[in-house]
């Protein structure tokens, strides 16, 4: 059976999602950014739902 592409990437989201807490998601994203990027996209980028786990650790 031939999984798409999109069946596998949601299962690696939900694997990252097990696998780590909020803020090392958010850290995660953080460490990777090069350009300007919202609380709210780094949040959704981070799979986390509360802002508030983007902006501690942006100062870490």
């Amino acid at each position: 059976m031939t999984e798409s592409r999109d069946d596998v990437n949601e299962q690696v989201k939900a694997d990252w999602k097990d696998d780590t807490t909020p803020f090392e998601r958010v850290y995660e994203i953080v460490e990777q950014t090069h350009a300007g990027q919202s609380a709210a996209e780094i949040a959704a980028r981070a799979l986390v739902s509360d802002p508030r786990h983007v902006g501690t650790a942006s100062r870490s």
